[in-house]
């Protein structure tokens, strides 16, 4: 109980610190946000933080530009486990049985997505098809349908068919295009931010970072 209350005090002083480190600077570079699946919940405070300052006008945008190093690469396999999570919530594996109370079926949903080339692609391009989505999902998980789904009464090679094909099409295609249109890092980002794919060496960053502030003054 007291190692716990001392964890969660060393948190709130290294949040705060982290805050007036924001707060003192004159900019940010988040380096990598996302990276190895997952998201860089101190960055993406950090730089809500620089957005809160700025929006209460203690500082211009030019005055705290972030350089943000984002691979879309990296970007995609954070997306796949926005994926994979949606599924685990939305999915049913037989009657009655909901995709996250299998484990085992909810781990080959995962590893299907995370090695599938196709989805990678898709993802890292913001094309992702629902198609594509489907066949991977289906391919490991054969009965895999979504909680939820109107009953369509009727013989399936029939009108019923029609609109349960529809739906399918439209459920699948919306879960692909949510996906490739996360990015919580991205939605933070101010005019003056700059980001980049890769980093470039620091004389470089530095002159890009001149350059489009310069453009930035200019609009």
């Amino acid at each position: 109980m007291l190692l716990e209350a001392l964890a969660r005090r060393l948190r709130q002083q290294l949040n705060a610190r982290d805050r007036k480190l924001v707060e003192q600077t004159e900019g940010l570079i988040l380096y990598k946000p996302y990276s190895g699946g997952k998201i860089s919940w101190g960055m993406f405070e950090e730089i809500r933080h620089r957005n809160t300052f700025v929006k209460y006008g203690l500082a211009t945008e030019a005055q705290r530009p972030a350089v943000i190093v984002s691979p879309a690469s990296a970007r995609a396999q954070w997306r796949i486990q926005v994926l994979v999570e949606e599924l685990r919530s939305q999915g049913m594996v037989t009657l009655g049985e909901r995709l996250e109370k299998n484990p085992d079926k909810l781990c080959r949903v995962s590893e299907a997505l995370a090695s599938d080339v196709g989805v990678a692609a898709g993802l890292e391009s913001g094309q992702l098809s629902g198609t594509t989505l489907r066949t991977c999902v289906e391919e490991v998980c054969p009965n895999f349908h979504f909680a939820g789904m109107p009953a369509f009464r009727g013989p399936l090679d029939g009108t019923a068919g029609v609109r349960k094909a529809r739906w399918l099409d439209g459920k699948w295609g919306r879960l692909a295009r949510e996906a490739c249109n996360k990015d919580h890092i991205g939605e933070e980002r101010l005019r003056s931010d700059l980001v980049l794919e890769e980093a470039p060496p620091v004389q470089e960053l530095v002159a890009k970072l001149a350059a489009h502030l310069t453009r930035i003054k200019g609009e």
